[in-house]
């Protein structure tokens, strides 16, 4: 027997060994922390989606019960005597029926987004004009909530967008600039183009969203925490709404924000 490579006979065989059991380790290792990650995604995904279906159960709830009472009111004898209580009801349950269309009208559009044959009826439009009346519209929608500054520096360059979607897009984003605020609202919507894009930028006074939540707020059923989530109503699509349809159009969106001294989102299209 020769023993005179026995020592580099046994290192070599107990390398092999130990290279095979680390690799093994560090096969496993990865495993674990994949199936962790997921594991821990797939539960804040779920947690998303209990809050989603758990605040729209209370929003839907919200205009049914206030359209079920004020039908109520309205079978009443000395209700229907008076004129004024007659017309003040019927308010109440128109303005309560369009909350709960546009409720409804927003899960269909996300549902509608999410299909692979959605596609966009593009036109030629000056942004700066669409811009200045849907700021009017809005306006006048929400009688006068919110005072709103336009800056329009595009000089009438035109983009192609789908008018309806579009307009969607930037009502959403100017109803959360006044929902989430707790003060007056002041908006400054304003426009800019270069040589390849479109920007339009709204800048609000509002709460402001914590840097830990900003990389999530674009997410679907993602909602900033601000105490009771019921307290400001919405469904977490809005922002996801937003996205989707800026993507759609060739673009992107972005935002930056400090806690409460307000939030500037930058929508960029493609000339």
């Amino acid at each position: 027997i020769d023993m005179n490579e026995l020592d580099s006979l046994v290192f070599r065989k107990a390398f092999i060994s130990i290279l095979l059991i680390t690799v093994s380790i560090l096969i496993v290792v990865i495993v674990f922390w994949f199936t962790w990650r997921n594991l821990i995604e797939e539960k804040r995904l779920s947690g998303l989606k209990s809050d989603f279906i758990n605040n729209m159960t209370h929003e839907l709830k919200t205009p049914l019960s206030t359209i079920t009472v004020a039908g109520r009111t309205l079978e009443k004898a000395q209700i229907n005597s008076d004129p004024v209580k007659v017309l003040e009801t019927a308010k109440m349950i128109s303005k309560q029926s369009v909350n709960l269309n546009q409720l409804i009208n927003t899960i269909l559009e996300v549902s509608l987004l999410e299909r692979t044959e959605f596609e966009l009826d593009k036109q030629k439009v000056n942004v700066d004009e669409l811009m200045h009346q849907i700021v009017g519209s809005f306006l006048t929608s929400c009688d006068g909530c919110a005072e709103i500054n336009e800056e329009y520096k595009a000089n009438g360059i035109s983009v192609s967008v789908d008018i309806v979607y579009f307009t969607t897009m930037i009502n959403n984003l100017l109803g959360n600039a006044v929902k989430y605020c707790d003060k007056d609202p002041v908006i400054l919507v304003s426009t800019m183009a270069d040589n390849n894009d479109f920007q339009i930028s709204i800048t609000d006074n509002g709460v402001g969203i914590p840097h830990d939540h900003i990389d999530h707020i674009f997410e679907k059923f993602y909602r900033v925490p601000h105490g009771n989530i019921h307290k400001t109503k919405g469904l977490g699509l809005g922002l996801y709404y937003v996205k989707r349809i800026a993507t759609a159009h060739g673009g992107d969106v972005s935002v930056s924000s400090r806690p409460d001294l307000g939030s500037i989102f930058r929508i960029k299209l493609p000339l």
